[in-house]
Order: C-alpha cells, then sequence, then structure tokens
C-alpha cells in the first residue's frame, strides 16, 4: 500500500492523482493521458516499473493505479515517483520522493 510518500515493500499500493484541473479553463480534467514511472534514488535513469493511471468513473479530474505487490522495490531505499499528465495540448510533470517501509501488519 502507498500512504502519502511511503512505498510499503510486499504490499499491493495505490498512486492516485485527484482533483487534476486544467488551470486555464478552470475545469477538472477527465480525459487525460496520466502515467507513473517508479525510479530508483539517485537518478535512476530506466524506470523500475511504468503504471498507466485510468480515470475513476464518477469522480471527475481523478485517476489511479495498482503499484503491484511484486514491484521492484528494497527496504530502506529511495525512490522517486515521476507522475507524467498529457491532456491535449497541456502537459504536467511531478516528481514525488518515496521511502520504503516494511508493513507490519
Amino acid at each position: 500500500m502507498m500512504e502519502g510518500r511511503i512505498l510499503y515493500v510486499g504490499s499491493t499500493g495505490v498512486v492516485e492523482v485527484a482533483g487534476l484541473r486544467n488551470e486555464i479553463a478552470g475545469v477538472l480534467v477527465s480525459d487525460a493521458a496520466v502515467t507513473a514511472e517508479l525510479r530508483s534514488e539517485p537518478s535512476g535513469t530506466e524506470p523500475l516499473l511504468t503504471l498507466t493511471l485510468s480515470a475513476v468513473g464518477g469522480a471527475a479530474g481523478t485517476y489511479r493505479a495498482i503499484v503491484p505487490h511484486d514491484a521492484a522495490v528494497e527496504r530502506g531505499r529511495r525512490y522517486t515517483l515521476r507522475l507524467t499528465v498529457v491532456a491535449g495540448e497541456l502537459r504536467s510533470y511531478k516528481e514525488i520522493l518515496l521511502r520504503t517501509k516494511v508493513d507490519s501488519a
């Protein structure tokens, strides 16, 4: 499971983008292409995992993808999640630093 900026090793996680807006038009975007690449830190050049986020029905501007429990992540390492959003001519990128943790449940 992914909560905030923690990636739990050996657990299924969720990457979610909520409230995606076209700031120019002032509207929520429900037809974007949203991808996430998980890379090792520092500056991993090749993605360990690439996910395509799907629009969530009934929740305009919300996109979601599942991180499989067997993703190649290791305890104690840092990773970067790079989100790419393409909506028509608009493009946006964001990088989020993640740290790993083992779920004790």
